[in-house]
């Protein structure tokens, strides 16, 4: 959970950023052509991804009903139960159904009650949650409603207004370049909060370890984007790094089916469990993504004329 905590901060930041960006070149954000560069970065991998997973079905390699290829496939994976090996689509499905809300929120919402808006919903969340368990009991709560694991990616937003102002970000940045390894090290320890802080004050603690958590991973994006703590900004850019970074995605579909113990077989014995997650992430990456990408920047060309490809591309 850490791992898809962090994802889910560092999502937010990213995606954010390059709207605020679009905003400040352009003027203006314009949602279809952020959901058009969207479905093309997201969707073509991940419907391969599910094909493979309804072949291999039909061949009797593995036995999926034709919700758990559907309900991934609209990105309802985290509300309707599915089989195991397209489970981790449940985080995937969250992130899409954030994006549907929050870039037309961000275009709502004026510069002022931007911050005041992504604030008040980390520190609202967890009461809402507590609603949820009294209302229903803990038991009853499916905890992959979207409306219960939104606050890490808001975190990430928040991040991303902070930073993208050049007044906040100037007198910010020197303090976190000096102090870069002590707010690391702070950040760790709030992501630890969650299960410290209610054993230590009970349903109080609940409630602060939550939002605490959200704003401790915002502040682990926020060293890796600084560069502001030595030994991790070596690790984020050393050359491997960099390479696995480039095929997170395609990794993330795939290693699914080689790292998550479901049958025994060799493929999911380590060490080539890894080995082979790694090669089918690359094949996708390459066969599928790249030249989808390709693809987008022509239609991209044709249908926003106004927009440079260079820009495109980079987003």
């Amino acid at each position: 959970m850490v791992g898809v905590n962090l994802f889910f901060a560092l999502s937010g930041f990213l995606i954010t950023w390059l709207l605020l960006g679009e905003e400040e070149a352009q003027g203006s954000v314009r949602l279809g052509e952020f959901y058009f560069r969207r479905a093309f970065r997201i969707l073509p991998a991940a419907f391969v991804y599910l094909g493979v997973m309804a072949l291999g079905s039909a061949m009797a390699w593995w036995h999926l009903k034709w919700t758990d290829v559907i309900a991934p496939a609209v990105f309802l994976a985290n509300v309707v139960g599915v089989d195991a090996y397209v489970g981790h689509f449940w985080t995937l499905s969250i992130e899409e159904q954030f994006y549907l809300a929050w870039p037309a929120v961000l275009v709502a919402a004026k510069w002022r009650m931007r911050v005041p808006l992504t604030l008040g919903w980390i520190l609202l969340s967890p009461v809402w949650r507590q609603i949820n368990i009294r209302l229903f009991g803990a038991a009853q709560v499916n905890w992959g409603r979207p409306d219960l694991r939104f606050e890490m990616l808001i975190a990430g937003c928040l991040l991303a207004l902070l930073w993208s102002r050049a007044a906040t970000r100037g007198r910010l940045e020197p303090w976190v370049r000096e102090k870069g390894t002590l707010i690391f090290a702070a950040g760790i320890l709030g992501v630890l909060s969650p299960w410290v802080l209610p054993r230590l004050a009970g349903g109080a603690g609940v409630l602060i370890a939550m939002p605490l958590s959200a704003i401790a991973y915002a502040l682990l994006v926020l060293v890796a984007v600084a560069g502001a703590c030595g030994p991790l900004s070596v690790l984020l850019n050393w050359t491997p790094m960099v390479w696995l970074g480039r095929l997170s995605y395609s990794l993330y579909l795939w290693q699914q089916v080689f790292c998550y113990p479901m049958t025994g077989r060799w493929h999911e014995r380590f060490p080539q469990n890894l080995g082979l997650a790694v090669l089918a992430a690359s094949l996708s990456f390459f066969v599928i993504e790249s030249p989808c990408l390709r693809l987008r920047g022509r239609l991209h060309a044709r249908f926003f004329p106004r927009r440079s490809s260079e820009a495109v591309s980079a987003r």
